[in-house]
């Protein structure tokens, strides 16, 4: 039954079909991060030491990502 219920959630709350469809994040300081424009290129490119930060502080509260996490 449980399956089942999930499964009549995901059809009743579709995940967005564009990340930009999608509020930004907000931190506990009120600044927004766009999560979704963070992955494995974004980290390694990124030079911006407190756009970084934010990130890594959206990310833990998501919790979704734990090896991008570890490597941001």
């Amino acid at each position: 039954m449980e399956g089942l219920n999930a499964l009549n959630n995901m059809f009743n709350n579709p995940p967005p079909n564009d990340a930009r469809d999608v509020d930004k994040s907000k931190t506990k300081k009120g600044q927004k991060f766009d999560i979704y424009k963070c992955d494995y290129a974004w980290v390694d490119s990124c030079t911006d030491k407190r756009e970084m930060r934010l990130a890594l502080e959206v990310m833990k509260e998501d919790g979704g990502f734990p090896d991008l996490t570890d490597h941001v």
